[in-house]
């Protein structure tokens, strides 16, 4: 009787454990940015370069080929292979951080795009700091929105995680550098990216030739 209760709680646990792989990043990668490394059963990758990436294209600004954010002002964002044939990953977690202290988490996430049921806010301790996957299906790319902080900020970038398999995926990494708009502090935008550059076309429409 002793060893099918030892049995029983042996599968309880490890049930559990697969349950939290599959909703998400634990608490601890609030702070570390990555996996638990005893629920991988290995440690990240640190000899191969990471097989996706963080598009920051919705910052790029073309006028002097810099990266640059406007307070209030919403992006969308996705998580892709960077390199041609990399493999489908299964979990993920991201936040914006600030270059000036990289254990300050700024901005507000969410979940978008045709699989958003596939992403979920982690509380860091905010609801809206950081996202992270909400199942372990294959995923070939993920989108989600991020919302920059009114007032200066400063420059940031995000730091993520990328899981490829239980036992291979990338911990505690970094983006390209995403620099606050000059003289944009007390702008107080808050419209989108998307309903900005449809106000611009309206406009444009408007005027005559």
């Amino acid at each position: 009787m002793k060893l099918l209760i030892c049995v029983s709680l042996v599968m309880s646990s490890i049930g559990l454990l697969v349950e939290g792989l599959s909703t998400g990043a634990p608490a601890a990668a609030c702070d570390s940015l990555s996996p638990d490394p005893t629920a991988h059963l290995a440690q990240p990758q640190t000899t191969s370069d990471v097989p996706y990436t963080i598009s920051l294209m919705p910052f790029y600004n073309a006028s002097d080929n810099t990266f640059t954010f406007y307070p209030g002002m919403t992006y969308t964002l996705g998580i892709t292979n960077a390199t041609s044939g990399a493999a489908a990953f299964r979990g993920f977690f991201v936040q914006a951080r600030l270059m000036s202290d990289d254990t300050t988490r700024v901005g507000i996430f969410g979940p978008t795009g045709p699989v958003a049921n596939l992403s979920r806010l982690s509380s860091c301790p905010i609801m809206t700091d950081g996202i992270t996957h909400n199942s372990r299906v294959d995923k070939d790319a993920m989108y989600f929105t991020w919302t920059a902080p009114m007032g200066y900020t400063g420059s940031i970038r995000f730091g993520f995680a990328i899981v490829q398999t239980r036992n291979t995926y990338w911990a505690n990494q970094r983006t390209g550098v995403v620099q606050q708009a000059p003289g944009s502090s007390a702008t107080g935008l808050t419209a989108s990216v998307t309903i900005w550059a449809i106000g611009i076309a309206l406009i444009a429409a408007l005027k005559p030739f």
